[in-house]
């Protein structure tokens, strides 16, 4: 287990920069329409900065609008959240994990804004509550159980 951590980190050290390979060297972690192929680029959350002038998120060092995915990981390695930036704005899915590694939520961004169908999960993997939203605007809700 420890061996894994270790091996987690340095991916995460050296995945922090931009890879200039082609969209074939990526690699998929899912099949699920949640968990999308990851892009050119992923990095830990905590390396990204915001600069609240402009409103986007780069990487810690640079002035460059972050594209790509950032990742958090929980004591002992599992994973936490991940999300998809592009120029800077969250864009793409927003989505955390219950310490059990089931998908707790999923929350589509587009430029920064809600914009789609929000899931909230428990445990099991079971729907309990559900929003639609619209250019960050709530269209209509449901609490499942």
């Amino acid at each position: 287990m420890r061996l894994i951590g270790i091996f987690i980190g340095v991916i995460l050290i050296y995945s922090c920069g931009s890879d200039t390979s082609d969209a074939s060297n990526t690699t998929q972690e899912s099949n699920t329409s949640a968990d999308l192929m990851l892009n050119d680029t992923t990095c830990d959350c905590t390396a990204l900065e915001i600069d609240e002038k402009k409103n986007i998120i780069h990487l810690g060092g640079t002035e460059e609008p972050y594209t790509g995915w950032c990742v958090l990981y929980r004591r002992g390695g599992r994973l936490e959240s991940k999300r998809q930036y592009k120029d800077g704005k969250l864009n793409g899915p927003f989505l955390t994990y219950h310490p059990n590694g089931n998908l707790e939520s999923s929350i589509p961004h587009v430029n920064n804004r809600y914009n789609g169908l929000y899931l909230k999960l428990n445990e099991k993997g079971d729907t309990v509550y559900q929003r639609i939203y619209r250019h960050g605007a709530p269209v209509h809700s449901d609490s499942i159980q």
